[in-house]
C-alpha cells in the first residue's frame, strides 16, 4: 500500500492534484436515491457552493432554518458515517427555536470569533445536533475560516488511530491544527475538507483492493493440488497380452488334461503343485509315460 502523504509534508502543488480527483472519488461512494430525495451529487453541490453563498456571514446570514439544517444533515451522513436516526432527531426541532438558536450562536460568533467553543455549544443545544454536526454549521456561516469536524479531516490533521469522541475539546484541536494547516498554504477550509477526503477514501479503497486480493490468492492456494493428468499420461491396466484384465492366467491346453485326468481318478482337484524347477506334477508325469 502506498504511504499516505502527511499533512505536515504536502506541497501546494500536491494539495492541488489531489484537489483535482475530488469529484472522481466521491462518485465511487454515490448510491442510488431514494424517491423524491436529491443525490448525493446534488447534496454536495448544496454543502459547497449553494449554502455558503446564501448562509454565509458574507451573505448577511443571521440564522438557519430547519429544511437548510436537515439538508445539511443528510449530506453529513450520506458524505461521512451513516447515522439512522439522526434526521428523525433533527427534524423533531421546532422552525422557531432552531432560528432562535442558531441566531444567537452566529451572533456571539460575530463577537469573538476566536471563542468557537462558545458558539458550537451553542448550536448543539438543538435537538440531534452534537459538535459534529455544529461545526458544519458553523463551517457554511463562515466558510473562509471554519473547518468542519468530519472523519477524515481529523484522521489525517490530528490522529488517525484515535477513538473519536466528538466532543468539544477534540473540535478544538482540529481547529486550530486547520487553522495552522491553513496559513501554510494558503487554501480554504473547503479545499482541505476535500483533500482530505481523498486521501483517507483513496486510503480506504486502496485498502479494501489489497484485501480483496490477499483473499482471493488464500483461496486459490487452497483449491491448488496435483493437476490433472491428460488422458494419453495416464496409467493404463496391465493386460496379459490376450485382451483379458489382470488375475490367475489360463490354464494351458496340457493342465487342463491333467486336471480331467485327476477328477476321473479320484484325485483332489485343483491347479497341481509346481515342483523346485516349476514344472508341474501331473506334466512330469504325463512326459515320463
Amino acid at each position: 500500500m502506498a504511504t499516505t502523504i502527511s499533512a505536515e509534508e504536502i506541497t501546494i502543488d500536491e494539495f492541488k492534484v489531489i484537489l483535482g480527483r475530488y469529484s472522481t472519488v466521491l462518485e465511487k461512494f454515490v448510491k442510488p436515491a431514494s424517491d423524491g430525495k436529491p443525490s448525493l451529487i446534488d447534496l454536495d453541490t448544496f454543502r459547497y457552493i449553494d449554502a455558503p453563498s446564501r448562509l454565509s456571514n458574507k451573505a448577511g446570514a443571521k440564522t438557519i432554518g430547519l429544511s437548510d439544517l436537515q439538508k445539511l444533515v443528510d449530506w453529513k451522513i450520506r458524505h461521512g458515517k451513516f447515522r439512522p436516526m439522526l434526521p428523525k432527531l433533527v427534524a423533531s426541532n421546532v422552525e422557531a427555536t432552531v432560528q432562535e438558536v442558531i441566531s444567537a450562536a452566529f451572533a456571539s460568533y460575530a463577537t469573538e470569533p476566536s471563542d468557537v467553543k462558545a458558539t458550537i455549544n451553542k448550536i448543539s443545544e438543538l435537538k440531534g445536533i452534537g459538535p459534529a454536526t455544529a461545526s458544519l454549521v458553523l463551517a457554511v456561516h463562515d466558510p473562509e475560516n471554519a473547518i468542519f469536524f468530519s472523519d477524515e479531516v481529523y484522521a489525517w490533521l490530528v490522529s488517525a488511530s484515535a477513538d473519536l469522541k466528538y466532543n468539544i475539546a477534540e473540535y478544538e484541536e482540529l481547529y486550530a491544527k486547520a487553522k495552522e494547516f491553513m496559513s501554510r498554504l494558503q487554501v480554504s477550509p473547503i479545499d482541505l475538507e476535500k483533500v482530505a477526503y481523498v486521501i483517507k477514501k483513496e486510503e480506504a479503497l486502496e485498502k479494501k483492493s489489497s484485501e480483496s486480493a490477499n483473499k482471493s490468492s488464500t483461496e486459490g492456494a487452497k483449491k491448488r493440488g496435483r493437476p490433472k493428468l491428460p488422458e494419453d499420461q495416464k496409467k493404463k491396466p496391465l493386460s496379459n497380452g490376450s485382451g483379458r484384465g489382470r488375475g490367475r492366467p489360463p490354464l494351458s491346453e496340457e493342465e487342463k488334461k491333467s486336471r480331467a485326468a485327476a477328477v476321473s481318478s479320484g484325485k483332489p482337484r485343483g491347479r497341481p503343485k509346481k515342483t523346485e524347477s516349476g514344472s508341474s506334477d501331473s506334466l512330469k508325469s504325463t512326459k515320463s509315460t
